[in-house]
């Protein structure tokens, strides 16, 4: 894809796309499954609605927030369908509140604290919130409740190391171990070009245990009213706890080998 090319579905003028949508995201969000499908629904928002009534992309990044705690309300008293809804749409704000402020010039620090103050709050109440109510009708033990909510306590203190890793010394670029560590590591986008075994892994556990990919889109369908599989419910929590002490294992060997590189 060139600087001149939109990407499929992006129906707004090119040059405002490469502001909303700059070719950066266009090339990291194209692994993610919900987060490719909502930017078709966001730019469109952004630029011919909310743009035009100068809407502040930190009054969306706090009307997130609401909706956050409001699913987990949802969740905690079974009403896991309507959560789910709630969580999409979060996602969606999550790409609209950026684009806001490309837009309109209007990045700065409190909107980038709002961001992560966001992302972190979605991770702290998501699962714990969706186990209590599962919980509470009697579809998983109490087990998988204080299990989720120490998996995921521990995933979110150790995730801001699973964002950078330092850049890798000439003397290690033939260690495969080490090269496949740092593509797992969000800044390592040049490295993944070269190894794309390395760039589908981190694509698939990205999409399955962080927001934007399938994670939304899995819970959506399982909890569809027609659909009257809910009892897979209790499977997915088991493979998120399950999943959530996994990566943090994977992130302290991410921490070692940043020792081992920085030393």
């Amino acid at each position: 894809m060139t600087n001149n090319k939109k990407p499929w579905g992006i129906l707004v003028p090119t040059k405002i796309q490469k502001i909303l949508y700059p070719i950066e995201k266009i090339e990291y969000e194209s692994g993610y499954i919900l987060a490719t499908i909502l930017r078709r629904i966001s730019v469109v928002l952004t630029y011919y609605i909310l743009y035009p009534l100068r809407v502040n992309p930190n009054a969306v990044s706090l009307f997130s927030i609401l909706l956050v705690f409001l699913a987990s309300y949802l969740f905690i008293n079974s009403y896991f369908f309507y959560g789910a809804i709630l969580i999409i749409m979060w996602v969606l704000l999550d790409a609209i509140d950026g684009e806001l402020a490309r837009i309109q010039k209007k990045i700065s620090k409190i909107g980038g604290t709002l961001e992560k103050i966001n992302s972190d709050i979605l991770y702290i109440l998501f699962l714990p919130s969706l186990s209590i109510g599962l919980y509470k009708i009697e579809i998983i033990p109490f087990d998988y409740v204080w299990t989720s909510i120490i998996s995921i306590a521990i995933y979110n203190t150790l995730r801001v190391y699973i964002s950078t890793f330092p850049k890798v010394k000439k003397k290690f670029i033939k260690n495969e171990f080490i090269l496949f560590i740092a593509c797992q590591f969000k800044n390592s986008f040049k490295l993944r070009k070269k190894k794309p075994l390395y760039s589908f892994i981190f694509y698939v556990w990205r999409n399955i245990f962080t927001q934007c990919g399938l994670l939304e889109l899995t819970l959506l369908i399982i909890t569809f009213p027609i659909f009257n599989i809910i009892y897979l419910l209790n499977y997915f929590i088991l493979f998120l706890v399950i999943g959530y002490f996994s990566l943090c294992l994977f992130i302290m060997m991410g921490i070692l080998a940043y020792l081992k590189i920085a030393d």
